[in-house]
């Protein structure tokens, strides 16, 4: 058995990946760098990195645990922005709703982690977003921040991903998935 690269993350609709992305499809030649798949937007709760695969099944009993414990909760995303301010690296779209259970959520993952299988504790404040384009050039068009849109979906579930990369970029398939609580 050998490593693999994984996180935890809340799954973005197709949709509404493929909406985003064509609300910015009229700026993409002003824009250098990587966009997301619409089949692979996702909002990272917790970036593992390498992990030994033998230890796959101690993470998937952990993460059932915490999610026997949140409730399901929507999210909006609305409007771009970008890390850093000053010559960005990453586009995003920023989240409106939703916001403290995926703080809750992401501090409750990297605390358990951590306390159960000393895999590293983020020591950043976690701010939640869905990362759009990775930039290669920190050049964008203002227009993009004029932008205005707002796309609601349910999290219901969150789910355990090997990513690897490949020369077309980063590749995911899904370990496991575990399901909130329905509220009552």
């Amino acid at each position: 058995m050998g490593n693999m690269r994984c996180f935890v993350a809340v799954k973005i609709p197709e949709k509404i990946t493929g909406d985003i992305l064509s609300l910015i499809s009229p700026y993409r030649s002003g824009i250098n760098g990587r966009f997301i798949k619409p089949d692979a937007g996702h909002l990272t709760l917790k970036f593992i990195g390498e992990l030994d695969e033998n230890k796959v099944p101690k993470v998937c009993e952990i993460l059932e645990k915490i999610c026997g414990r949140f409730e399901r909760f929507g999210i909006a995303l609305k409007n771009f922005g970008t890390f850093p301010p000053k010559r960005p690296r990453v586009l995003w779209a920023g989240i409106e709703n939703g916001s403290l259970e995926l703080s809750a959520l992401a501090g409750k993952i990297s605390k358990r982690l951590f306390k159960k299988m000393k895999i590293r504790e983020e020591k950043r404040k976690f701010v939640p977003h869905f990362t759009v384009c990775r930039l290669k050039t920190p050049f964008l068009p203002e227009e993009i921040f004029k932008i205005d849109f707002k796309f609601l979906f349910p999290v219901e579930k969150i789910f355990f991903i090997h990513s690897f990369l490949s020369p077309t970029g980063a590749q995911y398939k899904d370990i496991a998935e575990f399901h909130l609580l329905s509220k009552t």
